[in-house]
């Protein structure tokens, strides 16, 4: 299996966005790191399909396991595991909802 990686810049407003915590260990907040670039890793299943994932890129550098992507345009949100919403507050409340690992 054939894999390339490409790294593409962003062209959209778009973030990471992860939860916080308050010092009661409560989720309380989310915070949005833009996204600069992603890197597009094309892996070549067979002679007739190729798959690609894109992996955001931070100016901090990586992303943690229970990240979701932002557009604050449209103000919609997903999950790479597949769930997706609309707003920061119905993000919040699924990473409550969800929990760990972050």
């Amino acid at each position: 299996m054939a894999s390339r990686i490409a790294i593409v810049p962003n062209c959209q407003p778009a973030y990471v966005a992860e939860p916080l915590q308050n010092d009661a260990g409560q989720l309380d907040e989310v915070h949005l790191e833009p996204i600069v670039a992603w890197k597009v890793v094309y892996e070549a299943d067979d002679e007739l399909s190729d798959t690609a994932m894109g992996i955001p890129v931070t100016v901090h550098g990586g992303v943690s396991e229970g990240y979701a992507i932002y557009f604050s345009d449209t103000k919609r949100w997903s999950i790479p595991e597949g769930s997706i919403g609309k707003g920061l507050d119905d993000l919040l409340k699924h990473f409550q909802e969800r929990g760990g690992p972050y």
